[in-house]
């Protein structure tokens, strides 16, 4: 058994990643948290991890892990961004012998870049500072597969190769925070993984996505939002017109449930010898919207036109090309990703997080449940 600090346990990634731990090992987890305005730190944890055993209720008996949750999370308060983590000095720091660094900012706008390395960059090495000066053997850290930046095809699971610029401010911010650990390990400091994911999606069993609307979901945000307003103006238009998106040729999408993630991060992390590498955390197969854009369309109830070229793309087309531009680097530029160093250590089965189509159908119709929710939210929230 041992104390192990998590950062980012508010979030998708890592909530799931402390629910996991709680149900894999006999370890202690603490949790680093920030209070907000009307939620304390201790509130934002906890109603976090019950909404994602409030999900997994509709499936399986959560008791013991509601047991597991009220006698091995201990929240502390704290925030990335400050010196020693804004942890009080009544907590005794030097008890943990591990640190999952999750917390991350995830956001595509140029506009957002200094936000983004405030928290990415700067928030990272305040924890690096923290694992050295309490002499804390072993950092991991959750990256993204996407530091491959613009280049395509295979990707090894080694240092990015610099000659490929970053896609956007995100990508750069993962980068920088990447060569700090790796500058780190290589004086000693400390052990290290990286672990690389792909496109998080929702849970492959209970469909739950993220309710930030990020990567994925936050291009088909975009895409219902552009769909109401063009519907204020223009009743008929989706009726008569498809919605034209520019996808590259055979384009290969990389997506991979939550529950993937957390499950091969902790089975490598389990493993001793596992230390001082870079793993994708990847699908094996990448996923082919293409061939299940029926069931986009269906749940979108948008006629959705995957095409090369924009020879004929209309104003609404051209309109939502410009308002999802964060996004177009990841419909082209197909990359496959290296997995012999994940191999080595996870030897446990993943079909069960394959997507299939049923699959991609409960996160469509989830991430849609959940647009239509907040959107309902809002829309009482302005009404007289």
């Amino acid at each position: 058994m041992s104390d192990i600090l998590v950062t980012g346990a508010t979030g998708f990634v890592g909530g799931y990643l402390v629910d996991h731990l709680l149900q894999h090992s006999n370890d202690e987890i603490h949790c680093l948290a920030r209070s907000r305005e009307h939620e304390p730190a201790g509130a934002r944890i906890f109603n976090q991890l019950n909404r994602i055993l409030d999900s997994a209720a509709e499936f399986e008996d959560v008791s013991y892990r509601r047991a597991f949750l009220r006698a091995r999370v201990h929240v502390i308060e704290g925030d990335v961004r400050q010196s020693g983590l804004g942890i009080n000095s009544s907590v005794d720091t030097t008890r943990f012998r591990e640190v999952w660094h999750v917390a991350s900012l995830t956001d595509f706008l140029v506009s957002k870049r200094a936000r983004l390395f405030e928290t990415n960059l700067e928030g990272g090495r305040q924890v690096l500072r923290f694992v050295s000066e309490n002499a804390i053997p072993l950092c991991n850290y959750v990256s993204t597969a996407f530091v491959a930046g613009t280049r395509s095809g295979e990707i090894d699971a080694t240092a990015y190769d610099g000659r490929f610029p970053p896609n956007n401010p995100y990508e750069e911010s993962k980068r920088a925070m990447e060569d700090e650990i790796l500058q780190a390990a290589a004086r000693g400091r400390f052990a290290y993984r990286i672990f690389r994911p792909a496109v998080v999606v929702g849970h492959s069993r209970t469909g739950k996505p993220d309710p930030n609307s990020r990567g994925l979901y936050g291009f088909l945000a975009l895409a219902l939002s552009l769909k109401r307003e063009i519907l204020k103006t223009r009743p008929q238009h989706f009726i008569e017109n498809k919605l034209r998106v520019v996808v590259e040729d055979n384009h290969n999408l990389n997506l991979v449930p939550v529950d993937q993630v957390v499950s091969q991060m902790a089975e490598i992390a389990s493993v001793p010898q596992s230390v001082n590498r870079i793993y994708h955390i990847v699908a094996r197969d990448g996923f082919h919207a293409q061939c299940y854009l029926d069931i986009l369309r269906e749940v979108l109830d948008v006629d959705v036109e995957f095409t090369t070229i924009k020879n004929q793309f209309n104003a609404v087309d051209y309109m939502f090309e410009r308002q999802s531009a964060r996004y177009q680097c990841y419909l082209r530029n197909s990359k496959s990703f290296d997995l012999a160093q994940t191999d080595c250590f996870v030897k446990s089965s993943q079909d069960q997080y394959r997507i299939t189509r049923d699959v991609w159908r409960l996160l469509l119709l989830k991430f849609r449940e959940q647009w239509d929710m907040a959107f309902l939210g809002k829309s009482r929230a302005g009404a007289p």
